[in-house]
């Protein structure tokens, strides 16, 4: 029975029209609707401002009687004058966990999460942002809760860590237990997660497995032309045959070397029109790269669209 299947009847925590306001009255939840359901990854997705943060730290005063959370924010507030191992143990001793159990988990989740080893006895205060994040993603998973809940937890990470981290949610995933996280790598999203959550305005707006979401994209694959020298001239897309569109970011400049995305969708009837049109006006073509819709396409055809329009009655 796949993760999917098993968790698809027993929400962990739901939250109905959630709303909540800074003290200056701009609201930060406008009626959340979402349901967390029982051994998933959950992936918070949508713009700066949406209510990732203020959702992730209302979750917890929600959960159940004896449900077991843990939050590790996006500035961990550790002591800086403890090392990194004595953070994580005090964290853990606090939270009732016996002394010799709280250095058994710390040393185990500081040497899978944690910064290197020849500083996780060193001052908290000396560490990179990059450490710090390590640091406090050790103690959330050394508490072994049954809800952990993670606030941009991919900021500051080098690949290594990012990698270490995917492992750790798969696992606890795979051991049952629940962790929500908020982030802006719609592929790392798709990649990581059971469910993925559009979150825009307060409210979200659409929540589902990563290919069900990418299966809502209508308008086709994209083909991204990068280009040696000028992009090509302003208004060629009216010269590419019926059926094919530039991209929703139009010509662009990545790495240096222009690069134009169209929307088509059936690429291998579509792609050779497009080249000789490119090749008559001059244009001296670098690569093509010819992709299925992802999740970042879906964040563009959302936010394109009213969020009334958009919202679905049950995200559960």
């Amino acid at each position: 029975m796949s993760p999917l299947t098993q968790v698809a009847e027993a929400p962990l925590l739901e939250v109905r029209d959630l709303r909540w306001s800074y003290p200056d009255g701009t609201a930060a939840l406008s009626g959340m609707d979402l349901g967390v359901r029982r051994g998933e990854n959950l992936g918070l997705l949508g713009p700066n401002g949406c209510g990732k943060t203020t959702l992730l730290r209302l979750l917890p005063r929600r959960a159940k009687t004896g449900l077991r959370t843990w939050l590790v924010p996006d500035e961990p507030a550790l002591r800086p004058w403890l090392s990194g191992r004595e953070n994580v143990e005090t964290l853990l001793r606090l939270h009732g966990v016996a002394p010799l159990r709280a250095r058994e988990r710390a040393a185990e989740w500081l040497a899978a999460l944690g910064p290197a080893h020849d500083f996780v006895d060193r001052p908290f205060g000396v560490y990179s942002r990059g450490m710090r994040r390590r640091t406090a993603l050790a103690a959330g998973f050394a508490a072994e809760p049954d809800l952990l809940l993670l606030d941009e937890p991919l900021s500051g990470l080098d690949p290594g860590a990012r990698d270490a981290l995917a492992t750790a949610l798969r696992d606890r995933r795979d051991g049952g237990a629940t962790t929500v996280f908020s982030t802006h790598d719609p592929e790392y999203a798709a990649d990581q997660c059971d469910r993925t959550a559009f979150l825009f305005g307060g409210v979200c707006i659409a929540a589902d497995t990563p290919d069900a979401l990418m299966a809502t994209v209508e308008d086709g694959y994209r083909i991204e032309i990068w280009f040696d020298g000028p992009p090509p001239p302003t208004g060629i897309a009216q010269n590419f045959p019926p059926g094919i569109t530039v991209g929703p970011d139009g010509p662009d400049t990545e790495a240096g070397y222009p690069v134009m995305t169209l929307v088509v969708r059936e690429p291998p009837e579509a792609l050779p029109a497009v080249l000789q049109t490119l090749f008559a006006a001059g244009a001296s073509v670098r690569s093509v790269e010819v992709r299925s819709p992802t999740l970042a396409d879906v964040f563009r055809a959302l936010a394109g669209h009213p969020l009334a329009r958009r919202r679905t009655a049950d995200h559960r």
